[in-house]
């Protein structure tokens, strides 16, 4: 089964919609990010089995969210056996996105171990202070694959 996003407008997303609402979305700051997310896939769903299908294939299978750290460092939250774990760690901060060469928070995986080492997020607000739009990219000779989207709420 493949969950509904929480944000309607998000669940009919093709992957170049996607593109053209993370071109728009207000910048996010790291800063504003430090705590624990709830996040799912969005976009179709096919675009969301897709996303689901290259994560089921990394240590990210069952991703449902991030926590942030004041240190930049962000871990990524999995659902293993009937709980919630921490599982891949990345550094993050703010930097430019490759996606429109704006401003972006940067989720930078190049520490981990393949293949999610090869995988960049970036990430700005759907709705400012509540909702982050997320996109992953594979960053592939000075262009990228993606952007596969998904969304985070802050838990409560």
């Amino acid at each position: 089964m493949v969950a509904t996003p929480v944000h309607a407008a998000t669940e009919q997303w093709s992957m170049r919609e996607a593109r053209r609402a993370f071109e728009r979305a207000p910048v996010a700051q790291f800063d504003d990010l430090v705590g624990r997310w709830d996040g799912e896939m969005a976009g179709r769903v096919s675009l969301r089995r897709l996303t689901l299908a290259m994560n089921a294939l990394t240590p990210l299978r069952g991703w449902c969210g991030k926590e942030f750290e004041g240190s930049g460092m962000v871990r990524n939250l999995v659902r293993r056996d009937g709980g919630v774990q921490q599982s891949v760690s990345a550094a993050a901060g703010d930097g430019v996105s490759l996606v429109d060469g704006r401003p972006a928070v940067v989720v930078d995986y190049s520490g981990a171990r393949p293949p999610v080492r090869w995988v960049r997020g970036e990430l700005r607000w759907l709705t400012p202070g509540s909702e982050v739009l997320g996109v992953l990219l594979f960053p592939v000779s000075g262009r990228f694959v993606g952007p596969f989207p998904f969304t985070m709420v802050r838990r409560r």
